[in-house]
């Protein structure tokens, strides 16, 4: 497309790369979403902390925390208008304004949710993910997660070696699947 053609190829700032092997190996969207979040943020603190840290601190407000992962949708009309707007979104408000919502008590969300999606991505990903709560008020409320993430190098994958035997082997097969379109040479 012609009118985003200058914004993908000048691209230089704000946008985070995601490993499409990892991301296509998740099973649950909650990991799929968490794990596209933490990387953002891991690379925008980046810059902040400089370019060598590999440990990062990300905190989110349990109501911010189900808006982004989906919990609660965010694509209705009255939680648009709660949200745009401000350079400060109320985003309690939001969640509580919002008719569709799961897992609000937080035992289930911690259980169906949040553990099993940072357990895929410390199994999957480059990243290690732990985290802890933010409890507030009597009985010990919980309102907000701290992660901690630290980056993991990527595991790099060795390049398969072939013998002579099995390339010959490889171009004979190709070539039978393409018939007269393909030569050896």
């Amino acid at each position: 497309n012609h009118a985003l053609r200058n914004m993908l190829l000048q691209l230089k700032r704000n946008y985070s790369r995601l490993n499409l092997s990892i991301m296509l190996k998740f099973t649950s969207n909650y990991s799929f979403r968490l794990y596209e979040l933490l990387k953002s943020k891991c690379y925008h603190s980046r810059d902040d902390q400089g370019s060598s840290a590999s440990t990062y601190k990300i905190r989110f407000s349990l109501s911010e925390l189900k808006l982004e992962l989906g919990i609660v949708n965010a694509e209705l009309d009255k939680v648009k208008r709660v949200l745009n707007n401000q350079a400060n979104p109320d985003f309690d408000k939001a969640v509580e304004i919002s008719p569709e919502k799961m897992l609000t008590n937080w035992s289930d969300f911690k259980r169906k949710a949040l553990d099993r999606a940072v357990n895929e991505i410390n199994d999957i990903s480059d990243l290690q993910v732990s985290y802890d709560t933010i409890k507030h008020g009597q009985g010990g409320k919980v309102y907000g997660v701290d992660f901690a993430v630290v980056m993991r190098d990527a595991k790099k994958e060795e390049p398969v070696v072939l013998t002579e035997d099995q390339k010959l082997e490889l171009l004979f097969e190709i070539r039978d699947m393409l018939g007269d379109a393909f030569s050896v040479k």
